[in-house]
């Protein structure tokens, strides 16, 4: 697995999926988030959690997760212009490893890429994990705000997951929750998860961050979410994660209002 992973990249055997994002309020479709696939030779589509450890233990996530930014970043400015006055996207959503993070020049290389692509960089969001913060915090909050000087969102991924969630939210400049889908799978039949959304948005409000639930299937957990405040959502209710192709026909058939669903 890991030899074979070594010539991905270069066999042109990686591929991004998206999952679009939508805007609550308006039931469209306004962002996505780009997704790893390997399409291996053998063994055939291999998911994100069958290959990322390896990558990491191996060193490999270093160039793949550059070749990810890379090809989201293009792929996006490629559908802004196709889209232009016709309900363009307005972000792309990448998620980065904290053994890609941790490296010296991680700053250097996503701002560099973004001068390369010609995205804008308010519209690039990079999604991190607690795993990816908790080490070397000064570092981390240095790492971030240098990112958030140059335009570039972050998000903090699964959030309420984490033992210490709270102290990062004072501490670090975060433009969005991702509320994890564990919490918002039960919210219409679990009061404690209920409560939980409730207090993570009446937060986010506070700290004036932009939030996002994953996992959203139901039309019920959908009027939750939009009764209580939040403002994004990404779930099989709109669609599931899929390849450009078809991401793409969800604007030439005009499906933003992903009317299948909400």
């Amino acid at each position: 697995m890991e030899n074979a992973l070594r010539n991905a990249v270069k066999n042109n055997e990686l591929e991004l999926y998206y999952q679009p994002v939508i805007e609550i309020a308006t039931r469209k479709i306004i962002g996505a988030e780009a997704l790893l696939r390997w399409n291996h030779p053998q063994m055939g589509l291999v998911m994100p959690d069958e290959m990322i450890e390896i990558a990491e233990e191996s060193g490999f996530i270093v160039s793949i997760g550059e070749w990810v930014l890379r090809e989201a970043c293009t792929q996006f400015v490629k559908w802004r212009a196709d889209r232009v006055g016709v309900s363009p996207i307005e972000r792309i959503a990448i998620n980065i490893s904290a053994v890609q993070f941790r490296q010296n020049d991680f700053v250097d290389k996503v701002i560099n890429i973004v001068a390369e692509s010609g995205i804008v960089p308010s519209m690039l969001e990079l999604e991190l994990t607690e795993s990816v913060i908790v080490d070397k915090i000064d570092t981390v909050i240095e790492k971030i705000k240098r990112l958030r000087k140059a335009g570039i969102a972050i998000s903090m991924d699964d959030f309420g997951t984490g033992y210490s969630s709270l102290a990062y939210l004072k501490r670090l400049p975060f433009t969005t929750l991702k509320i994890d889908r564990t919490f918002v799978r039960d919210i219409t039949i679990d009061e404690d998860d209920a409560a939980l959304i409730e207090t993570i948005l009446s937060m986010a409000s506070i700290f004036k961050l932009d939030v996002i639930a994953e996992g959203v299937e139901t039309i019920e957990q959908f009027e939750f979410l939009a009764s209580h405040g939040c403002q994004y959502f990404q779930g099989y209710l709109c669609s599931k994660t899929v390849q450009v192709s078809k991401f793409e026909e969800l604007f030439l058939h005009e499906i933003q209002s992903c009317s299948s669903g909400v």
